[in-house]
């Protein structure tokens, strides 16, 4: 059992974790999360268990969200874990599906190391505040390859991992005007997708009021252009507030 625990666990090859932006600070960085494609976890489970070790089951509960029970076959029994997700503002349900069954996997300890790396920070693009900068994807890999290789402690220092203090974050310059419509940046969709990140990874009540005020400060920018999805995106909210209280309660 250990040993199925073990191969469930280990760290993916580095070249399959992928970035993300969770929200931009004060201070001019941004918060980056890590993560990887769900074929990724399919693929381990089938390695680790074969295609007839696990199987799941997706139920969709009356709000919207979409829940995955992952089983897997061990010591002669099947063992069930479940998470949920809501819909993505990108793939609709079956972004919800793939990360449904992400978090479902991660109880089961597959990616579950990535959470380890905590709060990792990236300088922006400068003309799309809102990605990261081409030059930091190269650095933040080389903290994902120090961790596969087992040195990530000698790599935490220069990883800029840990809280900013925003309060006291040097004033920044004043930023230059966004680049023109037609170059294809989407700042409003941007921060829709960002939200939702931050949602999806929150696991507790305080995160998720992190994410509700943002919400609040720039409703009138987002929904001037995309009222329904920001309406899906405060059903998210809901929804994954309702379940970690769920959770909190069965615990």
């Amino acid at each position: 059992m250990n040993k199925i625990y073990q191969e469930l666990a280990k760290p993916f090859d580095p070249e399959y974790v992928k970035w993300r932006v969770a929200r931009a600070t004060k201070n001019g960085k941004l918060q980056v999360l890590c993560y990887i494609d769900a074929r990724h976890v399919m693929d381990r489970l089938d390695a680790v268990l074969g295609p007839s070790g696990w199987q799941t089951e997706i139920e969709e509960t009356p709000k919207g969200r979409v829940l995955c029970h992952l089983s897997l076959y061990l010591d002669n029994g099947w063992v069930k874990k479940t998470d949920g997700a809501g819909n993505t503002a990108v793939e609709g349900e079956k972004g919800a599906i793939s990360d449904a069954l992400k978090r479902a996997a991660v109880q089961f300890g597959i990616g579950r190391y990535l959470y380890s790396f905590g709060n990792i920070y990236a300088n922006p693009d400068p003309r799309f505040p809102k990605q990261i900068a081409k030059d930091e994807i190269a650095r933040l890999q080389k903290g994902v390859y120090s961790h596969y290789k087992g040195e990530w402690e000698k790599m935490k220092a220069a990883f800029e991992v840990g809280p900013i203090d925003e309060e006291t974050a040097p004033e920044q310059p004043k930023k230059e005007a966004q680049p023109p419509a037609d170059n294809g940046y989407d700042q409003e969709r941007e921060i829709l997708v960002n939200w939702e990140a931050q949602i999806l990874a929150a696991d507790t009540i305080d995160e998720l009021k992190s994410v509700h005020g943002d919400m609040t400060a720039n409703k009138k920018l987002v929904t001037s252009k995309y009222p329904d999805d920001f309406e899906l995106i405060v059903s998210q909210l809901q929804e994954r507030k309702k379940f970690i209280l769920e959770q909190a309660e069965a615990a």
